[in-house]
């Protein structure tokens, strides 16, 4: 097996935690409020809050890895976000549990495109298209396979240490991406030298601040903002409301 597909694995993996910890809070959103005491607009705070340091926190980290390296920016940012996962486990009420998401937000921001960066680096331009599908696909996958985890963990071992497992989930994947991942295909024992001829040469765009403001004086930014601006409602829904409403609003149980 080609490394590069090796590295897609592992990247898919990622996809999948990524969004098995967000929706993770949705299906326990019942039992959470009851237990802690918060209301719904409450709770819309606490869904909401991620997406404020998800968004303030994205383009920074995805520039540090264009710098340092996407192994150890998403070793460090699956393991943040994979303690505050757990954190999450620990909320003792509103306030806390408001604090806890948003640090769990500002550590997982930046995943996407650093996995974006790893992709760059390890595929030749006629298969980028095919592996940034695979990843996003994968994190669809995660977020509807989820419930089937989530459900049962926390009717056998609560909603407080079920955050704990999914946050060991994420430990696991960082200590085998440090471990087995390099930044540059040729740095790797794995990848032989046809692949590497295959691959091409290594793409590394380091982006500074300049770059980054330069980009918002194009159009097409501003319009690709406000097409994902539009996007983001129906996934923010589903990701954040839908298993509350279904049960309250429709009146479904959770089996």
């Amino acid at each position: 097996m080609r490394a590069r597909y090796a590295v897609l694995a592992m990247l898919t993996g990622l996809s999948v935690i990524t969004y098995m910890d967000r929706v993770c809070i949705s299906n326990a959103a019942t039992r959470m409020q009851r237990e802690l005491g918060i209301s719904d607009w409450q709770w819309g705070w606490v869904l909401g809050v991620f997406s404020i340091g998800y968004g303030i926190f994205e383009v920074p980290t995805g520039a540090w890895g264009d710098r340092i390296g996407q192994r150890r920016v998403l070793t460090r940012i699956v393991v943040w976000w994979s303690i505050f996962t757990m954190l999450t486990g620990a909320a003792a009420g509103f306030v806390s549990l408001l604090v806890v998401r948003f640090l769990f937000s500002m550590g997982e921001a930046g995943a996407y495109p650093n996995a974006t960066g790893s992709i760059g680096r390890w595929f030749p331009p006629q298969e980028r298209a095919r592996a940034q599908g695979a990843v996003w696909s994968a994190a669809r996958m995660g977020g509807a396979l989820t419930p089937h985890l989530v459900l049962p963990l926390i009717l056998s071992i609560g909603w407080r240490s079920t955050f704990v497992v999914f946050g060991a989930v994420g430990i696991v994947w960082s200590i085998v991406w440090r471990a087995w991942y390099r930044d540059f295909p040729r740095d790797h024992s794995w990848v032989s030298e046809p692949e590497l001829k295959e691959i091409g040469p290594a793409e590394h765009h380091a982006v500074g601040v300049r770059d980054v403001l330069d980009i918002f004086r194009h159009r097409r930014m501003w319009l690709i903002m406000a097409m994902f601006f539009g996007y983001t409602w129906a996934p923010g829904f589903f990701i954040g409301w839908y298993p509350k409403y279904v049960r309250t609003g429709l009146g479904f149980s959770e089996s």
